[in-house]
């Protein structure tokens, strides 16, 4: 199905709650200066509208211009199969070549969560 509208939301599939992984990824904007913050929402299936069991800040940024990419790269655990990205309403973000790699180690259910 088509998507209209503008995209709020990314959505990984992990499959092992409690370990932890390393995400890099890129972002940018199309707009002459961008500020906010992106959230990492944990959820048990693969959808927008999920059965949300968490949220964490992922990142917040500040005077991100049009056309500088901005690379970022954070250490989380999986609370759930799914994490999905969300970017505060009319921000218009990028995001490119997003690596999610198991850093081998267990995590901490439940740190950081909302």
């Amino acid at each position: 199905m088509p998507v209209s509208g503008p995209v709020e939301f990314i959505i990984a599939g992990l499959g092992n709650p409690g370990k932890e992984y390393e995400m890099t990824f890129w972002m940018a904007t199309d707009m002459d200066s961008a500020s906010g913050k992106v959230e990492m929402l944990h959820a048990n299936h693969g959808q927008y509208d999920s059965d949300i069991v968490g949220s964490q800040l992922l990142i917040e940024f500040d005077g991100l211009t049009a056309g500088n990419w901005k690379q970022d790269k954070v250490t989380f655990t999986a609370n759930s199969p799914f994490i999905l990205f969300k970017v505060d309403k009319g921000l218009s973000l990028f995001f490119d070549d997003i690596d999610v790699t198991p850093t081998g180690k267990d995590g901490e259910l439940g740190k950081d969560i909302v």
